[in-house]
């Protein structure tokens, strides 16, 4: 037992130490850090450092998910004094606690102790009680590693503190579990055991509370408290058995004795009865003897007798010892059984505790990592309210499945200056870009002309698209992120016409994952649209997925191409439909990935489909944006109930085209 202890504390130590090797970048990779990094020099010397610090955390991200930790702390540290020239305390907090998460992966718990706590200092300057909660939580966590429970309980009840006064309940959990953890370890029992039933009974308040979420907590000690009862039943059951086994011989040797006896009973009765018929004829003879031979006869048959009845008792008394004999025995190895399953029991107790408390620490740490995750899917995704920025008058309904998401929205306002800058740098002269961009400054259109009112932005054109990728949950972030960028690469080209946009993310997908070689078949499904303000019409492509647009008071459907991007590819070359929609009175439009429409719910249990989301878009439309947005989301939950949620939803709405009354 301790040789292969040995040999598996061994093989962790190897495989922690290979893990930590540095291993070289992807060619995909290096490829991305060299762009990136070119960006980075390019946006310094122009003074966009919102730009540069954005393509820094990029290059840290690669390092970070190739294990290049070293290189990821030196990018994150980079982006710190870029943030402090603008005063965002928001995302020094970010860069000092990831740089402590690397840490921390690594074990590394002295420098992930020193950037936890920086970054627990500047959560104090931002004053946001949640945020300061939460990174008292992360310290306490890393403290109470390096076994210094009694700091880690004081971080803690400051946390825990805030949290009951600003009504924080699931980061309550959390403290609760740790507080439980750490008392334990500090021998303190009683004040274990009252943060663990203070954790068990907020673990169950949260899931009654919410139909929302999914708790599939084991309950590991009702399981041990079966697992005891079943022992003992069986135990129990073994018993009377082999009581019935032994009661059952013991009647069977008493049966014998009885029977013995009376055989003997049986000859001497025989006996006597010769002697009767031996002394019937000769009486004639002995007439004189007979007074005397029966004399002597009875005496005879008395010993007989009483000899019979000693053997018989004796016999008796022997088989009951015996009997009592072996039940001493079988008692004296039940009880050794049952003390030997009482321990086993124990020994199984204590492993599933210890196994309950190394679930509870994968699962904090499994729930950190998808935490961090969905801040850095927020950090790379706009705001939705941004969106308003460019089309005043629409919406974007965002319900992920999971804490991140496999369905994202990607909108961009295309320049014809800034795109001609970047599509004409590879194949023309300075003096030729100088040139064609001053010829455009004149052409371009007055401020508060007609198509600054039909599209209010700086450049001609905007474009938006309703994105699902395959899978939902941490995988299809994985995937969000990598359509994101693409789509960002393809629109700086100069790409803007929309089944070319799909012909070129399609392209980059498969090279990207490698689908050509290997056995990937990740993709996704999307709606595009690019909105001319100088033509004042939108053309539409869509893989998959479909647009739903609303003029004159008609309901309207364009579906996408049946095809995907990504995945198996059996044609030679894979290219889009486009169309496009003159745009010369009011029009609302609506693009949509299948999570709304394919959500179970109503009377019947069946999913809402498309005929009934046009039916709902027709009645709500002429509602102000804002509202529509929530009507859509009442709708939402009034058809699903009691029903889970089986996908990512993502609804985005905008109008064009001024008024009705225009």
């Amino acid at each position: 037992m301790k040789k292969s202890l040995f040999i598996l504390l061994l093989c962790l130590f190897y495989t922690n130490c290979f893990s930590q090797l540095a291993r070289p970048l992807s060619d995909v990779d290096q490829a991305n850090v060299e762009k990136y990094e070119e960006m980075v020099t390019f946006y310094k010397n122009h003074g966009e450092y919102n730009e540069a610090v954005s393509h820094l955390n990029k290059i840290a991200f690669i390092y970070w998910d190739n294990q290049r930790n070293d290189e990821a702390v030196k990018y994150f540290l980079e982006t710190i004094p870029i943030y402090e020239k603008s005063y965002d305390l928001n995302n020094i907090r970010k860069a000092y606690s990831n740089i402590g998460l690397i840490y921390l992966d690594t074990e590394d718990l002295n420098n992930a102790h020193q950037y936890f706590n920086k970054s627990l200092q500047v959560r104090r300057e931002l004053g946001n009680k949640l945020v300061i909660a939460s990174g008292l939580v992360d310290l306490a966590y890393v403290i109470s590693l390096q076994r210094d429970y009694y700091q880690a309980i004081e971080y803690l009840l400051e946390a825990m503190d805030i949290c009951r006064e600003n009504n924080y309940e699931s980061l309550l959990l959390s403290i609760y579990n740790q507080l439980s953890r750490n008392y334990n370890n500090l021998g303190m029992v009683e004040k274990a055991n009252e943060y663990l039933q203070k954790y068990l009974t907020h673990k169950d308040y949260l899931a009654t509370r919410s139909i929302r979420k999914d708790y599939e907590e084991r309950e590991i000690q009702s399981q041990v408290e079966i697992r005891r009862a079943q022992f003992e039943k069986r135990a129990r059951e073994l018993e009377l058995k082999l009581q019935r086994k032994l009661y059952q011989e013991e009647q069977d040797s008493i049966r014998r004795v009885v029977e013995a006896k009376e055989y003997s009973l049986l000859l001497a009765e025989e006996r006597e009865n010769r002697i009767q018929q031996e002394m019937e004829s000769i009486e004639l003879d002995r007439q004189l003897q007979r007074t005397q031979l029966e004399k002597q006869e009875e005496r005879e048959r008395t010993q007989r007798i009483i000899m019979s009845y000693g053997i018989g008792v004796f016999i008796i008394g022997a088989i009951l010892l015996i009997i009592l004999y072996r039940n001493y025995i079988a008692k004296q190895r039940a009880n050794k059984k049952l003390e030997h399953i009482n321990k086993e029991i124990e020994d199984k107790s204590r492993q599933l505790q210890e196994a309950y408390y190394k679930i509870e620490d994968q699962n904090l740490k499994i729930t950190h990592s998808i935490n961090y995750a969905k801040e850095i899917q927020k950090a790379l995704f706009p705001p939705r309210d941004t969106l308003k920025n460019f089309l005043p008058e629409s919406f974007i309904f965002f319900k992920p499945l999971h804490v991140v998401s496999g369905d994202f929205y990607w909108f961009k306002e295309i320049d014809k200056k800034i795109d001609k800058k970047f599509s004409e740098k590879k194949y023309a002269e300075n003096v030729l870009i100088k040139q064609e961009s001053e010829s455009f400054e004149k052409n371009l259109p007055a401020a508060g002309s007609n198509n600054n009112d039909f599209l209010p932005i700086k450049g001609d054109k905007f474009i938006i698209s309703a994105v699902d990728c395959t899978g939902h949950g941490v995988p299809g972030a994985f995937m969000s992120m990598i359509g994101y960028n693409l789509l960002d690469e393809i629109t700086k080209h100069g790409i803007t016409n929309t089944d070319e946009i799909l012909s070129h993310l399609h392209k980059g997908i498969r090279q990207t994952l490698k689908q050509e070689e290997g056995k990937n078949r990740d993709g996704m499904d999307l709606s595009v649209c690019l909105i001319n303000k100088e033509e004042r019409t939108l053309q539409f492509s869509g893989a998959q997925n479909s647009i739903i647009y609303i003029q004159n008071g008609d309901v309207n459907v364009i579906k996408g191409d049946r095809m995907s991007i990504g995945g198996v590819q059996k044609e030679t070359e894979r290219s889009f439909t486009k169309t496009t929609i003159n745009i010369d009175k009011p029009t609302w439009f609506y693009i949509f990935s299948d999570g709304y429409i394919d959500q179970f719910g109503g009377p019947n249990n069946r999913k809402l489909l498309l005929k009934n989301f046009k039916n709902l878009l027709l009645d709500i439309y002429k509602e102000p944006m804002d509202i529509q947005e929530k009507l859509l989301k009442q709708n939402f939950f009034d058809w699903k109930q009691n029903e889970e949620q089986i996908d990512d939803v993502l609804v985005i709405g905008f109008k064009l085209g001024g008024n009705e009354n225009s």
